[in-house]
This record gives structure tokens, sequence and C-alpha cells, in this order.
């Protein structure tokens, strides 16, 4: 039995079988895609443009549900790094609250020397967070990269 759906047969009784390579199949998928069509409604299209038909002979799909690409093994590792940057980059903030407010505690208890210390520190967790920063954009940038 045919997988091809009865009313597809009596609307558009005639078919072309087409081989193509992986290129340029990739190709016309990303254009369908683009224009919001299936693979077969824009191949149609096309050839409907090619040879001046008509569009009211022209039937044209739109995908029911575009399917996604998984992400590849690089891409899921990409995102867990970005999800633990984004953490860690949290705690350092964090962190850094904690110290500037330490730092105002000890200053006020005339404890010198515990100040000193933690105002040493400080700039060194700020150059972390925004190390942190700068790496989780890199990250996203590599995961929004297309053809990756």
């Amino acid at each position: 039995m045919s997988s091809t759906k009865r009313s597809e047969k009596r609307r558009m009784p005639e078919q072309a079988l087409v081989r193509l390579d992986g290129k340029l199949a990739d190709r016309i998928d990303k254009a369908a895609r683009a224009a919001g069509l299936t693979i077969p409604g824009w191949l149609r299209l096309r050839a409907a443009e090619a040879v001046d038909a008509p569009m009211s002979e022209v039937t044209i799909t739109r995908p029911r549900r575009l399917r996604q690409k998984r992400p590849s093994p690089e891409q899921q590792h990409l995102a867990a790094l970005l999800v633990e940057v984004a953490a860690l980059r949290s705690a350092v903030g964090e962190l850094g609250g904690a110290m500037v407010q330490a730092a105002i505690k000890t200053k006020i208890g005339r404890e010198f020397d515990s100040y000193a210390e933690i105002e040493r520190l400080l700039p060194q967790i700020r150059a972390a967070s925004g190390d942190l920063q700068d790496l989780r954009g890199r990250l996203r940038e590599a995961l929004e990269a297309p053809g990756e």
C-alpha cells in the first residue's frame, strides 16, 4: 500500500523522482525552510517559475511542523559549559557582594588589617567576574554560529 494520501493522488497525480547529492539536497532544504515551505512545495514553485506556469497550477505546501536538527555533541557540550559558566559567574558575583559587605564591617569595626586584605582581593574578584562574563558571551556566540 502506498504511503501517499489518496487526496494527494487526486490533486497531483503526476510525479517525478529526482536524485540529489547531499550538498544540493541540504541547500534545497535550507531554501525551502527559509521560504516556510516543504521541500516538494518549494521544488514545485521553482519548477513552475522555470517554465512560466501560472501560479494557479502550482500547489504549494507548507510544513506542519519544521523538524529541528538535533544539536551535535559539540553543541551539547558547549551548552552544558554555558550553564556551568553562568552559575560560576553568579557565584563569583555573590562572593564579590559579600566581600564588599565584609569590607564595610571591618572598616567600621576598625579591623584595618582585614579591611586592607579584603580591599586587595576585591579587584581580583571583579576581574574574575568580568572574565567569566566574557567567556559566557564567547560560548553563546559559538552556540549560535551557523553551520556548527
